[in-house]
């Protein structure tokens, strides 16, 4: 899920920080949105040059960003029990007050998510 994201917010112009528990994760997360970014080109929904400057919008890193530069953040951990509550806390740390903490749920309460952090009150949960 967590590529797809990357995938759709490059397209849409913004930089991305596809982030993994290790360096090979993570790129194979970018080569993942580099494969159907190819198809999007191949069956004519996209540019080679819009390609391109999605793909030069994403990197990589196995680990969390260590400034609170990010404005929003967005957690796609693989749904197993106690897995997101570690990765929103350290987040919340870290990322300025103002930023967004969004998590990619849709079988975990986002109270539950949101009560890891120190911005319990500012959760809402949206089902699509």
């Amino acid at each position: 899920m967590g590529n797809g994201i990357a995938h759709v917010a490059a397209l849409a112009g913004r930089s991305v920080n596809l982030v993994d528990l290790s360096a090979p994760l993570a790129e194979r997360g970018r080569a993942a949105i580099e494969k159907n970014l190819a198809r999007q080109v191949e069956k004519g929904k996209l540019t080679a040059e819009a390609r391109d400057a999605a793909l030069a919008r994403i990197s990589t890193a196995a680990t969390s960003p260590r400034s609170p530069g990010p404005t929003f953040v967005v957690e796609a951990v693989r749904r197993e029990r106690g897995r997101q509550e570690r990765p929103l806390r350290a987040l919340d740390r870290l990322l300025k007050k103002e930023a967004l903490l969004a998590s990619n749920t849709s079988s975990i309460s986002v109270t539950r998510l949101a009560a890891a952090t120190s911005r319990p009150r500012n959760s809402s949960g949206c089902t699509s």
